[in-house]
């Protein structure tokens, strides 16, 4: 039974809110309409005060700037803010740095005192994004079951959070569950990762530098993902579970998909980038819990979404080519 916070608002508006933590990020901003589309009243947190100008304004969704690295701001805005359910998904993810960034340990910190926060303010149930990341890379499936044993302080936070979060649910009553990312792609995506980074080069006509490919990895449209994450948020399902397609693709097949869409694979550079040494073979989720017991399927074929991805970048860059130069 979730504990609902005594508050005027839940006489005033049936609607179970939500807490959305990241929700101007990648993954954050696209939970959104799957939030609402599922009967949510959304309290969209942000900390960026250059994008508060280009937040989407909708019904029963309300924009929230703070700082989770805060500890006043944080109980600040949870107790204007009473929510039944929190979906947390903001964390330092900064390429090529925050795998072993100490960040890592900010952010853990800051999500230990938004569970806190929350849990004392009366909420009932909590959604963590988790990370493949926390597996010991050298099994060869990668079920809810295999053990745990992450190789980098970010992989070792999200780990620590997982475990305390566990704990809370026990001694505080309320539910939690934690959803497990693998690899991802789509619209909104940091240029600087491989999808973007590969996309705009080429349409730039600019060689795309990459490893030889032969990692096989679980791609997943961050759509589909964030579909699924609304759909944990509102099922009662506790614990942990893979987010992830369940189906392993080359890096090469990936790339050399994106060139065949652009008609442009004379500009890939495959093997112009060393693979690292200690960089597993293969990464697969076993997604059976996440079909069994969510009742979810990705909807987004790989193709599909690299071709949907494709044209949101060509129209960001039309955006950007058509926008006055500043004196």
């Amino acid at each position: 039974m979730l504990k609902f916070p005594r508050s005027d608002l839940y006489r005033d508006n049936h609607l179970d809110t939500v807490i959305l933590t990241g929700a101007s990020g990648f993954i954050g901003q696209h939970c959104i309409d799957h939030l609402l589309e599922l009967g949510f009243r959304v309290v969209a947190c942000y900390n960026s005060a250059d994008s508060a100008n280009s937040l989407p304004q909708k019904k029963n969704l309300i924009w929230q700037r703070v700082n989770l690295l805060d500890t006043a701001d944080v109980q600040k805005v949870l107790s204007a803010n009473p929510a039944t359910h929190m979906l947390h998904m903001a964390w330092y993810a900064e390429p090529g740095k925050f795998w072993d960034s100490r960040l890592n340990l900010d952010w853990l910190r800051a999500s230990v005192n938004l569970l806190k926060v929350f849990t004392e303010c009366g909420g009932g149930r909590f959604i963590g994004a988790g990370s493949c990341a926390e597996y010991d890379w050298s099994s060869n499936t990668y079920s809810e079951n295999t053990p745990l044993n992450p190789s980098t302080l970010y992989g070792q936070c999200k780990s620590s959070l997982f475990q305390t979060g566990l704990q809370n649910a026990t001694t505080a009553g309320i539910e939690f569950a934690w959803g497990r990312i693998f690899w991802l792609y789509g619209p909104g995506e940091d240029k600087r990762r491989l999808v973007p980074y590969v996309i705009n080069s080429l349409l730039s006509d600019d060689e795309a530098s990459c490893s030889e490919g032969a990692q096989i990895r679980d791609f997943m449209h961050v759509d589909d993902l964030a579909r699924a994450f609304a759909e944990l948020l509102k099922s009662n399902l506790q614990g942990p579970i893979n987010i992830a397609s369940g189906q392993g693709v080359s890096i090469k097949t990936l790339v050399q998909t994106i060139g065949r869409l652009i008609d442009k694979e004379h500009l890939l550079e495959m093997g112009a980038v060393p693979t690292k040494k200690d960089e597993p073979a293969s990464i697969i989720a076993d997604v059976a819990k996440l079909k069994e017991k969510l009742s979810f399927n990705p909807q987004i074929e790989l193709e599909d979404g690299l071709l949907r991805t494709l044209e949101w970048w060509r129209t960001e860059r039309s955006k950007a080519s058509t926008q006055p130069i500043r004196k």
